[in-house]
Parts: C-alpha cells; sequence; structure tokens
C-alpha cells in the first residue's frame, strides 16, 4: 500500500537536458518523473513495482468493462513481468473479471510452448493456470509451424478477429519489456522488423541469440489504449537515462509513437541515471 506519494513532473526540452536530483526514496513513496510523451513511475523496489503494475491494471480493467464486453490484454515476456503475474495471479485474482479478458502475447521466440525458452510457458505457469480465464481466451502465438511465416500469419489472422482501426489490432492495454540494449518486445536494434509497418506481426532473426522470434510491430504498438513498459534493474538504467535525459530515439523502444503516450514503471535500481 503507497500512503506517500511524490509527484514530480519534470518536462524535458531539444534545447536542455534536465537532470532529476531527488532523495530518500522511502518504501512508502513513489516518483512521477515526465519526459515528453513518456511518464516515468519510479517505485523503491521491484516487489512495489509488481504490486503498483497489478493495482493500476486492475482498475484499467474494470474501469474499461463498464463500457466493453471484453478487455484485450497483450502480455510480454521477461523476469520482471513474470513477478508482475505472480502478483496478479495471488493477490489480485478475485479482483479481475477473468471471464471478459482476451490475452495474446507481443511476441514469442520459435520454440514448443512447453520450452523453457516459451513466453506463454512462462506466463501459463505464473499466471494463467492460476486464474479462472477461459483457456479459449488465452491466444498464445503459435510456434508449431514448419515455416515461421505461417505462424506468423496464423497470428495475423488471429488479431484480425480483434477489434481494430485499417486491419491493425487495438489493445486496451499492451504490457512491454525493455532490454539492456534498449528492445522491446522483439523489436531489436538493427534488426529488419524495426521497418516493418505493412503488418501488424512479424517475424525475426536475432544474432546475438541465434534464434528467430516472432513478435508485434511497431503500428500495434503505435494504436494501443493504454502501453505498459515495465524495467528493474541496474543494468537497464543506461539506456533509460539515454532515452529520457538525452532523448536518444535510436533504441527500438523510444521509435514507439502512441498519442497517448508511454507508461513507465521503473524500480530505483533501473532509475539510478535519472535520480540520485
Amino acid at each position: 500500500m503507497l500512503v506517500g506519494v511524490i509527484r514530480i513532473f519534470i518536462y524535458h526540452t531539444n534545447s536542455k537536458s534536465i537532470h532529476v536530483s531527488l532523495r530518500a526514496i522511502t518504501e512508502n513513496m513513489t516518483q512521477s518523473l515526465k519526459f515528453g510523451h513518456h511518464e516515468v513511475i519510479v517505485m523503491p523496489s521491484r516487489a512495489a513495482l509488481s504490486t503498483a503494475v497489478a493495482q493500476f491494471m486492475c482498475s484499467h480493467i474494470a474501469s474499461t468493462l463498464q463500457q466493453a464486453e471484453n478487455y484485450f490484454l497483450s502480455l510480454s515476456g521477461g523476469s520482471t513481468p513474470a513477478d508482475l503475474y505472480s502478483c496478479l495471479a495471488s493477490e489480485y485474482a478475485t479482483k479481475i473479471d477473468w471471464q471478459k479478458i482476451q490475452v495474446y502475447f507481443g511476441d514469442e521466440r520459435y520454440v514448443p510452448h512447453d520450452h523453457a525458452d516459451s513466453n506463454y510457458q512462462m506466463a501459463w505457469q505464473t499466471m494463467l493456470s492460476k486464474v479462472a480465464i477461459p483457456r479459449e481466451q488465452v491466444h498464445a502465438i503459435p510456434t508449431d509451424c514448419a515455416r515461421i511465416d505461417d505462424c506468423v500469419q496464423h497470428y495475423t489472422d488471429t488479431l484480425a478477429l480483434m477489434p481494430g482501426v485499417h486491419s491493425i489490432p487495438v489493445f486496451d492495454m499492451i504490457l512491454l519489456g525493455m532490454g539492456d540494449d534498449g528492445h522491446t518486445a522483439s523489436l531489436f536494434p538493427g534488426t529488419d522488423i524495426l521497418t516493418e509497418y505493412a503488418s501488424p506481426v512479424g517475424s525475426v532473426f536475432v544474432e546475438k541469440f541465434d534464434s528467430w522470434r516472432i513478435s508485434l510491430t511497431y503500428p500495434v504498438l503505435n494504436v494501443a489504449r493504454q502501453l505498459l513498459v515495465l524495467v528493474s534493474g541496474e543494468s537497464k538504467a543506461q539506456v533509460l537515462r539515454e532515452i529520457m535525459l538525452e532523448q536518444r530515439d535510436d533504441y527500438p523502444v523510444a521509435r514507439i509513437k502512441n498519442p497517448g503516450g508511454v507508461l513507465w514503471y521503473v524500480d530505483h535500481d533501473a532509475a539510478t541515471g535519472l535520480i540520485d
């Protein structure tokens, strides 16, 4: 429970880098920093981050379902989202109407769904198998095709059944992470998928991992009603600083152009380049 809040809005301009100097974050306080279309919520710990995001999601879902029959949610892979999913499956499992949640995935490795590297497997083990969501409302990215392009087409067809704009599906919320190279979903630096604007789904070979992946593309991220980027750990601090304070837009996550902005939840370790 957050009983004290420090909300500080810092606007970043092209002409001058503004460094935020704040001290003494306590377990009862959080900070909100504003950098252009990015709002960064700094939490004192990774556990506090998971709790705050779970609370935000519950509120957003409830509000959306007052006016809609279904809530369209895209999940992310990674260790920080895994903590969130465990939180949602325990403390908040009964606070969400899972019967009305349609779950999708932002990206997936081209491995079987029972593989240890599968994002679907992680989400299933940490949350989806523990909450009252009908199995048919979990839309995993297929990975059992002989050709990866066939899997891409199958998932494109699945997304086509969603509400959308100009053949682009519109999610109520997309959860994302950020790697220490600035990638998000499977939009990696220097890969061809960064220029894919014709299709909502694409395949990408990630050379440093010697593996193929399937990912949502920028057109989908750019029309989502709510984007959440979850970041934890000191290894992400430098990239986060460069994106926010130096306005580096060459990192894939910084190239998202959503009119509603991007909401970041980061822990104190990841924010060390923004605060001291």
